[in-house]
């Protein structure tokens, strides 16, 4: 009778490994996408899935999807979000798209409740900048950072969608504190962000600037108040 229970358990487990072989054969570190490919794929480089929903479940746990096609973006990371207990997406945004108005107003489209935030509002013409604020206004889960925006821009920025849709904003957690004081002047080449910050904050009233400087990425982020 005992040999009978040990032929069967190690049956058992041979069976299991087989099968989680198999399964592990199935999956890649490394997969890629294509607009003109398929689903049905292996999603290899030579014959890529169509989708991403295609490849997810070809990629092991912190693999790589990579697209084969211009598309905004560049790697797409497979990754587990614990506090739901599913596996996602990290979508890696192209450089020359990373602040583009319009670009970023799509992923916002497709991504309605996820909050996106579209740093230094727009690096480029004043023109870019209105345009930015105009997709905050028809996006509810947009927002805009202002590093590099002098004060006068805030001002127009908060008038325009509301201060609780505006992140402050700077380079100083890369540069260093002397990032609010260099000379010669670092925004616009007109302002450091010590001398803006004085004049925003005038400028916008108390309860304004408690929210652009510091309530709504607390919020945004999940971050406790400090008491």
């Amino acid at each position: 009778m005992n040999k009978v229970r040990l032929t069967i358990n190690v049956l058992a487990i041979a069976i299991f490994t087989f099968a989680f072989a198999s399964f592990a054969q199935g999956q890649a570190t490394r997969t890629w996408v294509s607009g003109v490919g398929d689903d049905v794929n292996p999603c290899s480089r030579t014959a890529p899935c169509k989708t991403f929903a295609g490849a997810i479940s070809k990629t092991f746990i912190n693999g790589e999807i990579d697209c084969l096609d211009e598309g905004g973006f560049g790697a797409v990371y497979k990754a587990h979000q614990s506090t739901v207990n599913r596996e996602v997406a990290i979508k890696i945004i192209l450089p020359h798209f990373s602040n583009h108005p319009d670009f970023i107003r799509r992923l916002a489209e497709r991504f309605p409740t996820v909050p996106i935030i579209l740093y230094h509002t727009y690096l480029g013409s004043h023109e870019g900048r209105r345009r930015a604020a105009w997709h905050v206004r028809e996006q509810p889960n947009l927002y805009l950072e202002t590093s590099w925006c002098d004060w006068q821009t805030v001002v127009e920025l908060v008038e325009a969608v509301g201060a609780e849709r505006v992140l402050f904003g700077s380079d100083a957690s890369v540069d260093g504190p002397h990032h609010y004081c260099r000379h010669p002047p670092n925004v616009g080449g007109r302002e450091t962000y010590n001398q803006g910050l004085v004049s925003l904050v005038r400028a916008l009233g108390a309860r304004a600037a408690r929210q652009v400087l510091g309530d709504n990425a607390r919020r945004l982020f999940g971050l406790d108040h400090p008491s």
